[in-house]
């Protein structure tokens, strides 16, 4: 509708309907705010503002805690509370001492290009529902993806293959919102989040959907809390790393150089399809026991069988240890030295500057400024050794 046919039917001056227009978002939040504190605010015609405008957000957020502590509004079943956690995974690499390519060998001032991705994982308390996974990778149309209709995952790219708040935003709103309301139509659910400046903030968050309310996971002890961080991300990267292994060694690759070739042509298509594997074949109990630091009761009366059952079938640093020491012209690989080469933290999302921080601040409307250009295109190897075998089940 033109504004000149706003202005007619209600009466109002142009003025008026371009102000509403430029300050259509503060409208939007200033409407939920008034919505969870009055109900119904269709029909408000003002929104008074304070005096001191940090002041009154301080006594908002305050008032808001204590009356979710005070007076629960929904109860929130297990199957409804989510976790989602991104991790960083080099899908080629290999620890130096196991395989040095002839172009990384150590000279002073040469760094080695570690091909990579960002990964996000997420999931429920029950360990009944796992959100189909996303990879973050550096191009948009990598080469490999040629070779099928659509990727195995939700796939984004991002220059650095970084987590970014306009990915994080369509995967809630594409992916996430849309699956869990299919599960369960008339739920209100919970999503967990730690404070990453990819993440997009709560109110934002609930302008979306208001069934998906969005808490951000204290800053100080998230690594010790945090669902997905608890095992679930290291069964992942183990049971990834083990079928990476197996397949680079069951081609009969004796040699070094072989190896090497192999390597080479592992694609990014080859690191997804096993990922999917993975994620899918992550168990119940496993899901489940991620929450025990933050629902103990729960996964002590319900699962606590389940995991000692499991506990057996379950891939260990041992076993990828093995599998390195099994690389012709490598050196020993302790259990303790593939446990840190796996367990490395690598970054997933871009730190902001403090500049960038206040000016995000100021002009919290402009979320797409600070990203980097995504419109990438790939030119990748083609994979002389794609192998559809899915190598022995964990």
């Amino acid at each position: 509708m033109k504004i000149s046919q706003l202005c007619e039917e209600y009466q109002v001056p142009r003025s008026t309907v371009q102000h509403i227009l430029k300050t259509k978002d503060k409208i939007k939040h200033a409407c939920v705010k008034i919505e969870r504190l009055q109900g119904n605010c269709a029909s408000r015609k003002h929104i008074g503002k304070s005096v001191d405008d940090e002041l009154d957000h301080v006594v908002f957020k305050w008032f808001c805690q204590k009356r979710e502590i005070g007076v629960p509004q929904h109860h929130y079943p297990l199957e409804n509370i989510y976790n989602a956690d991104e991790f960083g995974l080099q899908y080629k690499s290999l620890p130096k001492k196991t395989l040095v390519l002839p172009n990384e060998k150590e000279v002073p001032g040469h760094k080695p290009v570690k091909e990579r991705i960002t990964v996000m994982v997420c999931a429920n308390a029950s360990g009944t529902d796992n959100i189909p996974l996303l990879a973050i990778g550096k191009y948009q149309m990598p080469r490999c993806f040629n070779r099928v209709d659509k990727p195995p995952v939700q796939y984004e790219a991002q220059s650095s293959a970084w987590m970014s708040e306009d990915i994080f935003r369509r995967w809630f709103t594409n992916v996430f919102v849309p699956h869990v309301t299919q599960r369960d139509p008339n739920g209100r659910f919970i999503l967990l989040l730690d404070n990453a400046p990819a993440h997009p903030s709560a109110d934002e968050l609930i302008l979306i959907d208001e069934r998906v309310l969005v808490q951000y996971l204290p800053a100080n002890c998230t690594s010790l809390i945090q669902p997905m961080d608890q095992g679930v991300i290291c069964a992942i990267k183990k049971q990834y790393m083990r079928e990476y292994l197996y397949r680079l060694l069951s081609h009969g690759h004796s040699s070094h150089e072989e190896v090497v070739k192999f390597y080479k042509g592992w694609s990014l298509l080859d690191c997804l399809k096993i990922l999917k594997a993975a994620w899918d074949e992550v168990s119940t109990s496993t899901l489940a026991n991620a929450w025990k630091k933050l629902i103990p009761s729960h996964v002590t009366n319900v699962f606590e069988h389940v995991l000692r059952n499991e506990s057996s079938r379950s891939v260990t640093y041992g076993d990828i240890a093995a599998l390195l020491n099994k690389i012709p012209g490598g050196d020993a690989c302790s259990v303790q030295e593939a446990q840190q080469w796996l367990d490395e933290k690598l970054q997933v999302f871009r730190v902001l500057t403090d500049a960038e921080l206040l000016n995000r601040c100021r002009n919290s409307h402009s979320t797409g400024t600070l990203e980097a250009s995504d419109n990438n295109f790939e030119e990748e190897p083609e994979n002389q050794y794609e192998n559809t075998d899915p190598g022995p089940s964990a």
